[in-house]
């Protein structure tokens, strides 16, 4: 996660007393930092997104009595990260980019609002894999289990994005928070991925793809309002940035 995804999984600064600096950081390009300054906008740092993180120290959960809980232990350090929740602490922002640095492959991808030139660097991955294992694991398993989330899985009704756009290929997960023992619905969150190629071919993984992600999040409701998803997602499809990115213009 941390070479591939650029998610802190260990404390920079040791001198805090803390198990992890988590504060909010100036996330943004030299030039937008540069235009920022320059118009004495000295708040920028909050209006920014927090930095993301997957501390190892805080999988370790130490009582007030600083005993050692073996069920605690369990929850945070194996239980409750397995199923996405803490200690990940990841910003939407960060979802969409690790996202879409999956589909490229590239673990050099950041979003930004000035044009980005930053070099493109394949991941990381184990000795123990090739590349191109590791690529065909990747479209047969990944890949293709979005793919099916959509087809015939807890995302059916994206369907029609489908049928609409015979030319683009769509990707997607979901996710449930349940909250429901608290007496409230439970929470879903929704990752969708559009892409020009299709991503189950091992070939089609490289940098040339134009991959495009949306993230829903909808809070104490069981379940999206499936039309409203579809139209804001035609809405970006038929805008003039997003046919520009994908030459459509």
């Amino acid at each position: 996660m941390s070479a591939n995804l650029n998610v802190a999984t260990t404390d920079i600064d040791k001198q805090d007393g803390s198990p992890m600096n988590t504060g909010r950081v100036l996330f943004c390009d030299s030039t937008t930092n540069v235009q920022l300054k320059q118009n004495n906008f000295t708040n920028s740092i909050w209006v920014l997104p927090e930095a993301s993180s997957f501390s190892q120290k805080m999988r370790h959960y130490i009582s007030s009595r600083h005993r050692n809980e073996i069920n605690e232990n369990f929850n945070l350090g194996l239980k409750t990260p397995t199923l996405g929740g803490y200690p990940y602490q990841i910003t939407p922002l960060k979802m969409l980019e690790m996202y879409n640095a999956l589909f490229t492959q590239n673990r050099n991808y950041h979003a930004g609002i000035a044009k980005q030139t930053t070099p493109y660097l394949p991941w990381q991955i184990d000795s123990s894999w090739s590349a191109a294992t590791f690529n065909d694991f990747l479209c047969n398993n990944i890949f293709e289990g979005m793919r099916k989330v959509i087809v015939s899985g807890t995302a059916t009704k994206l369907n029609a994005l489908r049928s609409a756009f015979p030319d683009l290929f769509f990707y997607a997960k979901t996710g449930t928070i349940n909250e429901e023992s608290s007496g409230a619905a439970s929470s879903r969150r929704l990752i969708l991925t559009i892409t020009d190629k299709d991503m189950t071919k091992p070939e089609n993984i490289n940098r040339s793809a134009k991959v495009y992600s949306i993230y829903f999040v909808i809070d104490n409701n069981r379940d999206f309002d499936w039309n409203l998803l579809i139209d804001i997602t035609k809405n970006c499809i038929d805008s003039r940035t997003f046919k520009n990115y994908f030459g459509r213009l």
